[in-house]
């Protein structure tokens, strides 16, 4: 009954004819949004805020927040966290809403904190400018981290729009498992981010390694 009437909410607005009006800005805290008409098929606003640590000098630490319009099919509520060892992780957290201007709000990201082991032992690696990583270390997840993930991003940046891809793979919460891809590109200082392949694997527990 609560997904009839929210459709029927939904629709009701979507019918009037009149554009939805978001925020949108990008940047790490996005203090100071603009308003954005936003297209016929967009009748979402939406924040996201995502963090990315590499753990490696080569990419340096990213942390975005962005506020713009999107489809309603592609807009999800989403919080996920994965960690790829020697402190590499990626985080993110991502809001929908349905109204004029409703993305006027502040997320954080999902907390990290020090979590006991869960049980589970992911392959984990992480190869800059591959597609794929071979040296696989065995990571023991923690908290809610109870996935196996393996994945790669795309890195361009203003100058060089072909990009740099990012192989990983490591321990990450259950959402991490249905995330439309690939991603919404996330921009910040003439770099770049877009999430091209993310899928759960097995773990050790299954595998003969």
């Amino acid at each position: 009954m609560k997904a009839v009437l929210s459709t029927c909410f939904l629709w009701g607005l979507f019918s009037q004819g009149a554009l939805l009006e978001c925020y949108t800005c990008v940047g790490e805290e996005c203090k100071t949004p603009k308003i954005q008409n936003c297209t016929d098929d967009q009748h979402a606003c939406y924040v996201a805020i995502s963090e990315v640590t590499s753990g490696s000098s080569i990419v340096p630490k990213q942390r975005i927040m962005i506020k713009q319009c999107n489809e309603v099919k592609t807009c999800l509520d989403k919080q996920l966290s994965i960690s790829i060892g020697k402190g590499g992780s990626y985080r993110l957290n991502v809001k929908c809403c349905y109204t004029d201007r409703c993305n006027n709000m502040t997320l954080s990201l999902p907390e990290t904190v020090e979590s006991p082991p869960n049980g589970i032992h992911c392959p984990c690696c992480f190869a800059f400018d591959s597609t794929e990583c071979t040296e696989v270390e065995k990571l023991t997840c923690t908290g809610n981290e109870t996935k196996c993930v393996q994945g790669a991003i795309k890195i361009s940046t203003d100058l060089a729009e072909e990009g740099v891809p990012i192989s990983f793979q490591g321990c990450a919460t259950p959402s991490a498992c249905n995330v439309p891809l690939p991603s919404p590109t996330i921009s910040s200082d003439h770099m770049h981010w877009t999430i091209e392949q993310l899928q759960c694997i097995k773990g050790y527990e299954d595998l003969t390694l």
